[in-house]
């Protein structure tokens, strides 16, 4: 019985340590003004907590999902329970071989 607690204590502290500010967060991508020499990427983020976030980056993969296709610092502060937009200019890029898009985030400002 005292194992199977201390599982559980154990299981609810991690489950919070390791838990990432992508896990407050929805976010929404697409390309826009595809095939003319005005391609970006927009985002729509929101934060869904009463947390703090800061995104930090955003950028490109390629199909592979490991290589960065474009990646820019945007620094940009969401605050608890707010959205925010942004993008990035992709035209120069060969599209053909994309991935996804991705954000990365941390707490607070």
């Amino acid at each position: 019985m005292k194992t199977k607690l201390l599982t559980i204590c154990l299981l609810l502290v991690t489950s919070q340590v390791f838990a990432e500010c992508h896990d407050d967060l929805d976010t929404e991508w697409r390309y826009n003004n595809p095939g003319t020499t005005f391609v970006s990427i927009d985002w729509i983020i929101k934060n869904k907590t009463k947390n703090s976030i800061t995104i930090v980056d955003v950028g490109l993969f390629a199909n592979d999902t490991e290589t960065v296709m474009k990646e820019e610092r945007k620094n940009l502060f969401i605050r608890p329970f707010g959205k925010i937009k942004t993008g990035i200019f992709v035209h120069d890029l060969n599209l053909d071989v994309a991935g996804y898009a991705f954000t990365s985030c941390r707490y607070g400002k």
